[in-house]
């Protein structure tokens, strides 16, 4: 399958192509028809020709790590998840209470997209994929023992990787568990946020993809275990995995930028 790989190699995930079936083209009456669809999922180059004659039209996937193809099931339909009513901008006491004493200033807040839901009194935060797309937003609950604490609005099937925007990536990132942290380290080294405390398979696909050789895995002080489960099951995916414990009662964003200088090589 060649051939669809060099038609679909340049795709980013969840991108789609129309173009000329190799397949049946040269059958066809009418060559200038586009009859060929390509998708990139995290499972490979996804292929359907529409021209019911063409061997292509059952569909199929092109794995392009291990050059195999095979019948292309889909996965659950997913449905999209969007906050719809207006949010309004972060206001001077919001960022003062919510955000300051993690020394991110307001302007850089404002730059990051972030909003405030005067229904919920949720902090509303954009999660950009590795291009700067917006794909999600995470919405942080203003006041302790609120349920949930964060709410995930994801808006497409794709990794739900946090990528702070403003920051050249290289073929170093450290991972951090949330939003507010993501943002604090990259301005010390690249930096994503994995919503959480699971680097799943699709992210590690899309953290390949991307170029990524060496994972800083710095989560929260109190997720130590959780760290090192996530280096043994999924370290071997990259050329360097490196674990940066922190001190139990403390998040990446409750550190200072010299200690953060330090503690990250």
């Amino acid at each position: 399958m060649n051939q669809i790989y060099t038609l679909g190699k340049d795709l980013g995930y969840e991108e789609t192509i129309t173009t000329y079936c190799p397949a049946c083209q040269d059958t066809r009456s009418n060559k200038q028809e586009k009859t060929l669809s390509i998708t990139r999922k995290v499972e490979g180059l996804v292929y359907l020709c529409f021209r019911q004659k063409c061997k292509f039209n059952k569909g199929g996937i092109v794995s392009e790590k291990l050059g195999t193809t095979q019948k292309y099931k889909s996965q659950k339909a997913f449905v999209p998840k969007v906050l719809t009513r207006p949010l309004v901008p972060l206001s001077f006491y919001s960022w003062s209470s919510m955000i300051e004493p993690y020394d991110i200033s307001l302007e850089e807040c404002h730059t990051q997209g972030f909003k405030w839901d005067n229904q919920t009194s949720r902090l509303y935060m954009p999660v950009y994929d590795y291009r700067g797309y917006e794909i999600g937003g995470h919405a942080k609950a203003s006041t302790k023992g609120a349920v949930p604490k964060g709410i995930n609005y994801k808006h497409k099937d794709v990794p739900f990787l946090h990528f702070p925007l403003g920051q050249e990536l290289g073929e170093e990132l450290v991972l951090v568990e949330d939003i507010l942290s993501a943002i604090k380290v990259s301005k010390v080294k690249p930096c994503a946020a994995l919503l959480g405390t699971n680097l799943t398979k699709p992210m590690v696909a899309q953290l390949q993809e991307i170029g990524i050789k060496t994972v800083y895995l710095m989560l929260d002080g109190d997720a130590l275990q959780k760290a090192i489960r996530i280096r043994h099951a999924k370290g071997h995916f990259f050329w360097n995995f490196f674990i940066i414990p922190i001190s139990k009662e403390l998040d990446p964003k409750d550190i200072s930028y010299d200690k953060l200088r330090r503690l990250l090589p």
